[in-house]
């Protein structure tokens, strides 16, 4: 596993089957990290909550902090990398 990108989906097939993220995007200067859930949605929160004081805090060795949100989020191809199954309203 080289990078967070890794890690996240190497998570999330191992423990959802893969079948949890439709979508996953980082903003450009690796500040934001962004989720689109395409299953268990009703639980999307304590999902994330899960992967990034677990997994991702491991991996960062507890170096970076992030602040979980349900803010809706507009992604546009200039300021975010795009991996996974189109974005969906």
């Amino acid at each position: 596993m080289n990078t967070l990108m890794d890690l996240i989906l190497d998570y999330q097939e191992a423990e959802h089957s893969g079948e949890l993220l439709s979508g996953l995007a980082f903003q450009k200067n690796g500040s934001e990290v962004y989720l689109q859930y395409g299953s268990d949605c009703e639980q999307r929160e304590n999902n994330a909550r899960d992967l990034f004081s677990g997994p991702v805090h491991e991996f960062l060795d507890g170096k970076a902090h992030f602040h979980i949100t349900e803010e809706k989020v507009e992604p546009g191809i200039d300021t975010i990398s795009l991996q996974g199954e189109g974005w969906i309203d």
